[in-house]
């Protein structure tokens, strides 16, 4: 009898969960919108709980007793999103600059709930179609998300990889990444872009898994201040860098974590920046070695922290295994690079293995966008590696790089290998420091010697007789 009514009280409790969910829905209430809004134009809510239809009859929004539009939805308990438009992908809710759609998250708990959002303008495109399965989605996720660390607001972007929507249990690899207004979109303020969603969407689409990628706005008064946790005394600018990476490790990567379908862990944690964003990237994943496990460092700022980050690698160690890409064009100035070379050194002499540095120095690059939009899909292809990827490694890409030398490293001998033939080369050996150890004329791939050379990291110039360009190159002494 016991049991009879056990299994009694049990499916009384299943049909009140059921009724409860059944009768608890969401009013979405829109507080204000655009004054271009056309005063009869049916206005609807699409979002992941109806497939993100344009113009679903059920999801039209209708005037409520105070004059304001809402509509009330019975989405399933979670994180949900969602954006409105104006029956179709072409006239949708864009952010308050019109320049990006605009998606708003929202945990739903399962009750009845009232929220109030705005619709901050509305985006004129020529999209038809929302995630779909060839192009992933570059979104606007919150125009003012709070910074509590540094009391302030910053526009945060998220890119969601193909078909992100239709994959509902597919998680997937969070890249963070700084200066987010340049990686996905041209702007009137901007007129390069990473094209990260380009690249992403290619490689997607050559079986890659695929990658989540939040972008956060840099903030031009503040910029210097929150990439750096040193203060520069010669430049008047630095110190906030802690509490900036500490915004991102504690308040938005949880958030990220609660309201996508992350892979929260370590392995599958990377993040990412240029210039200043790459100082500040490389700060985090050194900070925080137990979050991150990957960096994307493209022409790093070291030379803005110098002694003190040289002497922040040795203290802090090597507490986990890293994958780090550290990109810098040969035609940066030497101090850029020097100081480049110099963390590095100490990265390995803390622990850090070669498998776990990539070091690119293509002989014609600079540090510009144009520059970094065309390195970072064979960066993401190291650190993310395709599926038929077995080694830890992936050949870098010198297919732009006009020299080589080898062997590499090198011992006793090292030759140059030029894209001309039958060609005098001028060769210099320059070491970290921007000594040049070493000037001789070689012709075509004569060896020349480098066992009097202390061990460590050089770079190699080389330039044709009568070529007023040098071209260079990386050489590890042994």
């Amino acid at each position: 009898m016991k049991q009879v009514y056990r299994i009694l009280w049990l499916s009384l409790w299943a049909f009140a969960v059921k009724l409860s969910w059944a009768t608890g829905q969401l009013t979405v209430v829109l507080n204000s919108l655009p004054p271009n809004t056309p005063a009869n134009e049916p206005i609807y809510i699409a979002g992941s709980f109806n497939g993100w239809a344009p113009a679903d009859p059920a999801m039209r929004l209708e005037r409520n007793a105070a004059g304001k539009y809402q509509v009330r939805i019975h989405p399933p308990i979670g994180s949900i999103h969602f954006s409105f438009t104006r029956g179709n992908w072409s006239i949708a809710e864009g952010n308050n600059t019109g320049e990006y759609p605009a998606v708003h998250l929202f945990y739903y708990n399962g009750g009845a709930q009232t929220i109030h959002v705005d619709v901050s303008s509305w985006r004129v495109s020529n999209q038809s179609v929302f995630n779909g399965d060839k192009k992933g989605t570059v979104a606007v996720i919150d125009d003012n998300f709070f910074m509590p660390q540094l009391n302030r607001t910053r526009r945060i972007y998220a890119y969601l990889p193909p078909n992100y929507y239709a994959s509902a249990g597919k998680r997937y690899p969070v890249l963070y990444m700084q200066d987010g207004q340049t990686l996905f979109q041209k702007s009137v303020h901007q007129s390069e872009e990473w094209e990260i969603d380009e690249s992403i969407d290619r490689l997607v689409g050559d079986g890659h898994y695929g990658c989540i990628v939040i972008g956060i706005e840099s903030s031009g008064v503040n910029q210097m201040n929150e990439y750096s946790p040193w203060f520069n005394t010669t430049y008047g600018g630095g110190g906030q860098g802690s509490s900036y990476v500490n915004f991102i490790v504690n308040t938005l990567k949880p958030f990220i974590d609660l309201h996508f379908r992350t892979k929260s862990d370590r392995e599958c944690t990377a993040i990412g920046g240029s210039d200043f964003g790459a100082l500040i990237s490389f700060y985090g994943a050194m900070e925080f070695q137990h979050v991150f496990s990957k960096a994307l460092l493209f022409s790093p700022a070291f030379w803005f922290a110098g002694i003190p980050l040289q002497n922040y690698v040795l203290a802090k160690g090597k507490r986990n295994s890293m994958k780090m890409y550290f990109l810098i064009g040969g035609q940066e100035p030497l101090y850029v690079r020097d100081n480049l070379i110099n963390v590095i050194n100490g990265l390995r002499s803390v622990g850090f293995s070669d498998s776990e540095i990539a070091l690119e120095v293509p002989s014609e690059g600079r540090a510009s966008i144009s520059f970094w939009q065309k390195r970072f899909p064979h960066a993401f292809s190291w650190l993310f590696p395709l599926p038929s990827t077995t080694s830890s490694q992936v050949e870098l890409d010198n297919s732009a790089v006009s020299i080589g030398v080898y062997p590499n490293p090198a011992t006793e001998w090292m030759r140059v290998r030029w894209k001309g033939e039958n060609e005098w080369l001028q060769v210099q050996i320059v070491s970290v420091r921007g000594s040049v150890v070493r000037d001789v004329w070689a012709y075509e791939e004569e060896p020349i010697l480098v066992s009097d050379l202390a061990t460590g990291v050089y770079f190699v110039r080389v330039r044709a007789m009568n070529d007023p360009v040098w071209h260079t190159t990386s050489l590890l002494k042994r």
